[in-house]
């Protein structure tokens, strides 16, 4: 993965204006299904305010895997993605609480809210990765959640029930405090993701 090494304040510019690109398209994407989500994000471009915070590109070893999942984008947002993926911050998920055989391959991005790129205290969005033959265990927050499926397939669980499959194009919703997992076969997963209503980090469990 690529990162600006000349003209940094030319770059970062750049940067932001894909990655805001992107977060638009997402915005858009998660809008057309309504309901508080929707409500949230769109209200959240609307008002024009996002704080950029000072977070770099980073990367942690499941990226490797990004490349084979953005070769032939299919749709707009996929593209959008493409071009702003070496310009986000990847790091490991679930708030250094997911054991370290799990998180070392898999990734995320908050590209808004409270920890991310363009920094907001109401909502998150981020794009998560997870490697290929891999359980992300049950595990549950206070915020309710959606996942938008980019790219690959997982088995999905919900309340500890038997894993469903979901493909790309695929929306699942988590109520607050909902147990939920996701177990991939021979396909890593690559999932938009947003969270709304109690957002706050210390109510993630696994």
């Amino acid at each position: 993965m690529r990162f600006p090494r000349k003209g940094r304040e030319m770059a970062c510019t750049a940067a932001q204006s894909r990655i805001l690109g992107f977060l638009t398209k997402s915005v858009a994407v998660l809008g057309q299904q309504g309901g508080q989500i929707g409500q949230a994000l769109q209200g959240v471009l609307a008002d024009g305010r996002l704080p950029v915070s000072d977070l770099q590109p980073a990367v942690v070893p499941a990226c490797v895997l990004m490349p084979g999942l953005l070769l032939d984008p299919r749709d707009p947002l996929m593209q959008s993605l493409a071009d702003c993926v070496d310009d986000l911050h990847w790091k490991s998920p679930g708030f250094g609480r997911i054991p370290d055989a799990v998180s070392r391959q898999m990734a995320v991005v908050e590209i808004l809210g409270p920890d991310g790129m363009f920094v907001h205290q109401r909502v998150r969005l981020g794009v998560l990765l997870q490697g290929e033959h891999l359980l992300y265990p049950n595990h549950k927050h206070l915020a309710q959640e959606v996942y938008h499926v980019l790219s690959g397939r997982a088995g999905w669980s919900v309340d500890s029930v038997a894993f469903q499959p979901r493909e790309v194009g695929d929306f699942i919703y988590h109520r607050s405090n909902q147990l939920h997992a996701m177990k991939t076969q021979t396909d890593p997963l690559l999932a938009l993701w947003a969270w709304w209503g109690d957002i706050r980090s210390v109510s993630y469990e696994i």
